[in-house]
């Protein structure tokens, strides 16, 4: 069966559009590409971008926002999980056969804690001292993409 990978609509959105299309194309290629979507995704509208022939989109509400923590901060790296997160996590990757998650860095905590889910980030760590790492760390999402697909031929 084709690995399925789950992009974070926020890593898309940060990324230049040419670098966009030869990620998904990549990703496509390896197989299914499940773009998680936020409510405030689908209230500024998801570009068409994230409609090409290929992709499917998923609810996702992401990371709560951790109260004990005065409100602000979000359950990134060396944080407190946050439960709901790993249980839809968990959830998309079995409906989906998911094993790569291409995730923000508020997102990264709550990845590591679902088990067989490899964790790519885009960019530089936020936080040094941050206990927790992902699988791999990108410079971009083209990097991202590739990295995966030579995992999955030469792994």
């Amino acid at each position: 069966m084709p690995a399925a990978t789950m992009v974070e609509h926020a890593v898309l959105a940060a990324a230049s559009q040419e670098d966009v299309h030869a990620a998904l194309e990549r990703l496509g290629g390896i197989g299914s590409v499940v773009v998680l979507v936020t409510p405030a995704d689908r209230l500024e509208g998801v570009p068409p971008l994230s409609r090409e022939s290929g992709l499917l989109l998923a609810d996702w509400a992401g990371i709560s926002v951790d109260r004990s923590l005065g409100g602000t901060a979000y359950s990134g790296g060396g944080r407190r999980l946050d439960p709901a997160a790993i249980a839809r996590l968990t959830e998309l990757r079995a409906e989906h056969g998911a094993n790569w998650l291409l995730a923000t860095e508020a997102t990264l905590a709550s990845a590591r804690a679902c088990p067989g889910l490899h964790v790519v980030c885009v960019g530089p760590a936020v936080d040094d001292a941050d206990p927790t790492r992902p699988d791999h760390r990108a410079h971009s999402l083209l990097d991202a993409a590739r990295f995966i697909q030579t995992a999955l031929t030469f792994g």
